[in-house]
């Protein structure tokens, strides 16, 4: 099991009772923390808040940014994918949408670059 998935599995658990006004601030932080550069952090703290609000688009996308930026891209098309079909036509889900599309760009980047470099 990657230390990833412990940590998953260990915020899930933690979360099980947490109060939804406690889940808003956890979402909040998460955003902050998005913003501010610290994917790792806000990545930990993102997961607690999709755990207690699973029907919140916004907590899936700012997961899916920080799982990308973390280059977890299997983990930020899931969260991407999830924060897009949940917000539908509103203003996040366009930007999970624009954000899902950047993901698969740079997947087929990253195969076009480890091709080019095998031809070298």
């Amino acid at each position: 099991m990657t230390a990833g998935a412990l940590v998953v599995l260990a915020s899930t658990a933690i979360v099980l009772g947490m109060p939804w006004w406690q889940a808003r601030r956890e979402l909040a932080h998460g955003v902050e923390l998005v913003t501010a550069g610290r994917y790792q952090a806000a990545a930990r703290t993102l997961v607690r808040a999709v755990a207690a609000r699973p029907g919140d688009a916004r907590a899936h996308y700012y997961l899916g940014l920080a799982y990308s930026r973390l280059g977890l891209r299997d983990g930020a098309r899931h969260q991407l994918a999830d924060a897009a079909r949940l917000a539908g036509d509103d203003p996040i889900g366009t930007l999970a949408r624009q954000a899902l599309t950047a993901v698969a760009q740079t997947d087929t980047g990253a195969v076009q670059d480890d091709s080019e470099r095998s031809v070298r």
